[in-house]
């Protein structure tokens, strides 16, 4: 299938309808429960906008020959790169009892943050929705 130039591609506005999960745990992470998700806490309200970054990469092992004049490539080791989420800190603030976020993600913290883009944050989780 080749894109013609100039062909319109529909968007759907990220804004508003992004929803961000911190979830203790997930047995299988290509599959989590309904129910798995529910014990997780919306942190949304937290996430500031363009606060998100998650960035994999793999590296390529360097394959020269001497018998040719092209480098050739396998692909190497993988990295997670850039994993950062910027949110609202109300630490010593008069809004400190509204800090889940910081409080559930202190260092050393162990759980899954799940993204659900395309729906408005308060519509329900749904079997079927498509979550990364």
């Amino acid at each position: 299938m080749t894109l013609k130039l100039g062909t319109e591609i529909p968007g759907t506005s990220a804004e508003g309808n992004i929803t961000t999960i911190w979830v203790p745990a997930i047995k299988n992470i290509k599959a989590p429960t309904i129910i798995e998700l529910e014990a997780g806490t919306d942190i949304s309200n937290y996430v500031m906008l363009g606060g998100w970054s998650f960035d994999p990469s793999q590296d390529t092992v360097s394959d020269q020959r001497e018998n040719t004049v092209q480098d050739f490539g396998a692909p190497g080791r993988k990295s997670a790169g850039d994993i950062s989420i910027e949110v609202i800190d109300n630490t010593n603030t008069e809004h400190k009892e509204q800090n889940e976020a910081v409080t559930l993600m202190h260092e050393g913290a162990s759980g899954y943050i799940v993204r659900r883009r395309g729906m408005a944050t308060d519509a329900p989780l749904a079997s079927g929705q498509k979550l990364t």
